[in-house]
């Protein structure tokens, strides 16, 4: 019986690698939200300190990606139900040979009139240990993660959850 718990164990290590949910760094202080910053298309600096007082989404992207084109809708949804309440939406390259021409052209295509920007050295990405295109995930006020989705799985229904729970 021992043995085959131990086997079952081993078995599910690997598999836990696969969740959808960004997790939290362990090593990082649970009390502070990790910190990021991004210059958008337009010149503005957005940053965990920016973007305090109310809750965040940041969808992380790339603008050859098809579930990130597929999710643009959603985001879209999201955006309108929300932006009046105060929630920030940024949409962030995870590609970095993509700039600013790229999420403009992007931006128009799709609509999305949110800030978008390009994670530089991919430090937003490790702020919540994001590591795909078409992640997305929620921040509460204070810029800790409230939950998160992994490649092309948020809805705006989802989100909106999130948001509430924030």
């Amino acid at each position: 019986m021992r043995a085959w718990l131990l086997a079952l164990a081993l078995l599910a290590v690997p598999l836990a690698g696969c969740a959808s949910q960004p997790a939290s760094d362990p090593a990082q202080d649970s009390d502070l939200a990790p910190q990021w910053s991004f210059t958008d298309t337009e010149g503005t600096e957005h940053s965990t300190d920016s973007a305090s007082g109310s809750p965040t989404v940041i969808f992380y992207m790339a603008t050859w990606c098809s579930s990130c084109k597929d999710m643009t809708t959603e985001m879209a949804q999201v955006h309108e139900e929300h932006a009046s309440q105060g929630v920030d939406v940024f949409s962030v390259t995870v590609d970095p040979g993509e700039g600013n021409e790229d999420l403009e052209n992007w931006k128009a295509e799709y609509d999305q009139p949110w800030p978008h920007g390009v994670d530089e050295d991919s430090q937003m990405q490790r702020a919540y240990n994001v590591d795909s295109q078409s992640s997305v995930v929620v921040l509460d006020a204070e810029g800790s993660l409230v939950e998160g989705w992994g490649y092309g799985e948020a809805t705006a229904e989802d989100v909106s959850h999130a948001i509430e729970a924030a």
